[in-house]
């Protein structure tokens, strides 16, 4: 695993990002997702308990604003978040830096929390929720401004 994001340029010349048509109606599906996501996430009490399931939902939010993005500027991913999180920080410099680190950050906990066993506490994905509620806003002005 690398250590640090490589640049959009990279993803696109190994082939992790093509460069296609744009699609703003998958894109635009893809933040109405979101936002039906978040109001999901939202009415859940979030505890330790269930933290982590939740934070994973969380994080596909986060995800699906990157793709949306992606997707209404002509650019797919073929999986790889990093990339995605590559395109953010290249193409939108409106998330700014901790958005972008917040995202690459939870990449990483959600990994280790599907794939180890590591856990996510409630105040982690209670935080996660305000980010991910950042990233729709971000997504959703971005986007109408493109459409």
């Amino acid at each position: 695993m690398r250590s640090r994001l490589m640049p959009l340029e990279y993803y696109l010349r190994t082939g992790e990002v093509e460069k296609v048509s744009k699609d703003p109606r998958t894109a635009r599906a893809l933040i109405e997702k979101a936002e039906k996501r978040m109001k999901f996430v939202k009415s859940i009490n979030i505890t330790d308990d269930n933290a982590s399931f939740v934070f994973e939902d969380i994080y596909t939010i986060i995800q699906e604003c990157a793709q949306c993005l992606m997707m209404a500027d002509g650019y797919t991913s073929k999986g790889s978040h990093e990339a995605a999180i590559a395109f953010i920080a290249d193409k939108y410099r409106e998330f700014g830096e901790k958005l972008v680190a917040d995202f690459d950050r939870y990449r990483k906990m959600r990994n280790d929390s599907i794939y180890r066993d590591n856990y996510v506490k409630a105040s982690v994905a209670v935080e996660a929720l305000g980010i991910a509620e950042e990233y729709i806003r971000i997504t959703r002005l971005a986007f109408n401004s493109k459409v």
